[in-house]
C-alpha cells in the first residue's frame, strides 16, 4: 500500500534527539495514546471504510483529534516513533514482542497475551503498548503497517522513559512472559540490565506473589502505575488485581470474541468491573466491542481519573495468560476516554 517506509528514515534520524516517543511532526513527546477505529464498510470517509482512520491525544493535546493521515502513512506518531528503531544500526537495544507474531500470525499461547515494543539508547527510550497482531515487522524486513490489523479497532500507548527506568520495565516484562520475536541487546545493556537476558530465556516466575505492581516515571516526570501478572495468577486482571489495588470500580473495553467464556460485568465484588460494549469516537464513528480489538480501562467515577492501556481481555481463557496494563492518573485523559463510552453492561 505504502510499501516499506525506508525513505523517511533519514528525516526521522536527522532530528538529532535522544530516542523517545515522537508525534506526527517528529517532535519528542512524553506520552501519547492512539485509537484506531475498526473497518466501517459503509462510512463515507475512505480512511474509516478501509479501517485506517485513527484519533490521537498526548500530554499537550488531551482531546481526541482525528488524524488527517491514515494509520499506514509515514507522517504519523506511531510511524515516526518506530522508524527510529529501524534506522539505528547497533547503538540501541530493542525488543519486539507479540503473542501473534509476524509474518504468519503464529499464535503463541504458552507465552503472555501481550504486545509491545521497548527501545532504548544510552540516554532514554520508549515503551509502546499496543493491541495490533503481527506488528510491527521484524527490523530486517523494514517498517510497514500490517494491513490485517486494519479490520478491527486497535489502541496504542507510547511513553518516553529515561534509561534508568529500563530495569523497572524489564522486571515488569518478566512477569508478562512475552513472546519476543525480534530483539537486539548491545553488550553494555546486557551487563547493566541482566533482566533483559532473563526475558529472552523466558523462564517462568518462580513463586508467589504471581503479580507485581510498581510505579514508573516518564522522561518528563509523569508517574505511571504498571500492573503485571504471570500465568500462575489464575484470575482476571481487572476484577482480581487492578480494581482492588486502585480501590475503584472499572469500565473495561476488551476483545470478547474467540475461545473461552466472556466475563460479564462483575457486580458481586467490592469493586465492580463493567464491560464496555459500544464506543463512539465521533458521532459517525460508533462501533460495538465485537469489532474492537483494543484493550483499555478507566475508573468508573471521577475524581480518581485513572486510564489504563492493557494487554488482557476479559475472557476465562486469559486467567492463565500473563500480561498487564500501564495506568495514568490524569483528569483530561480520563475525560477523553470516558466521553467515548457509548454503552456498557450494567449490573442488575
Amino acid at each position: 500500500m505504502f510499501g516499506l517506509l525506508i525513505l523517511s528514515l533519514h528525516s526521522v534520524m536527522s532530528l538529532g534527539h535522544a530516542l523517545q516517543c515522537l508525534d506526527s511532526k517528529g517532535n519528542p513527546v512524553d506520552w501519547y495514546f492512539v485509537y484506531k477505529a475498526p473497518q466501517l464498510a459503509k462510512h463515507a470517509d475512505h480512511k474509516f471504510k478501509t479501517g485506517q482512520g485513527f484519533f490521537y491525544l498526548d500530554k499537550e493535546n488531551t482531546s481526541w483529534t482525528l488524524s488527517t493521515a491514515t494509520i499506514a502513512a509515514k507522517n504519523t506518531a506511531i510511524t515516526n516513533t518506530l522508524l527510529q528503531v529501524y534506522a539505528n544500526k547497533t547503538s540501541m537495544m530493542y525488543m519486539f514482542y507479540n503473542d501473534q507474531s509476524p509474518p504468519m500470525n503464529i499464535s503463541e499461547t504458552v507465552k503472555g497475551h501481550t504486545k509491545g515494543v521497548v527501545a532504548f539508547d544510552q540516554t532514554s527510550g520508549f515503551w509502546m503498548i499496543h493491541s495490533a497482531p503481527e506488528y510491527p515487522p521484524r527490523k530486517a524486513n523494514g517498517y510497514q503497517w500490517k494491513l490485517s490489523a486494519s479490520k478491527f479497532g486497535q489502541n496504542f500507548l507510547c511513553v518516553s522513559f529515561p534509561l534508568a527506568q529500563l530495569d523497572v520495565i524489564g522486571h515488569q516484562l518478566y512477569y508478562y512472559q512475552p513472546h519476543v520475536y525480534d530483539h537486539y541487546f548491545p553488550q553494555d545493556f546486557v551487563a547493566r540490565f541482566p533482566i533483559l537476558d532473563a526475558i529472552i530465556k523466558g523462564g517462568p516466575v518462580k513463586g508467589p506473589p504471581w503479580f507485581n505492581l510498581t510505579s514508573v516515571t516518564s522522561l518528563r516526570g509523569q508517574s505511571f502505575l504498571s500492573f503485571a501478572k504471570s500465568d500462575n495468577f489464575g484470575d482476571d486482571l481487572y476484577d482480581a488485581l487492578v480494581a482492588p489495588k486502585l480501590q475503584q470500580d472499572l469500565m473495561v473495553e476488551s476483545w470478547m470474541n474467540g475461545p473461552g467464556e466472556s466475563l460479564p460485568s462483575t457486580c458481586s465484588l467490592k469493586y465492580k468491573v463493567y464491560d464496555i460494549d459500544q464506543v463512539s469516537l465521533r458521532e459517525d464513528v460508533k462501533f460495538n466491542e465485537t469489532i474492537d480489538h483494543s484493550k483499555w480501562a478507566i475508573s468508573k467515577e471521577s475524581p480518581s481519573y485513572w486510564t489504563c492501556a492493557s494487554d488482557i481481555n476479559r475472557k476465562s481463557t486469559q486467567f492463565k495468560r500473563a500480561g498487564g496494563c500501564l495506568c495514568l492518573k490524569d483528569q483530561r485523559v480520563w475525560t477523553s476516554f470516558n466521553n467515548i463510552i457509548a454503552h456498557y453492561q450494567p449490573c442488575p
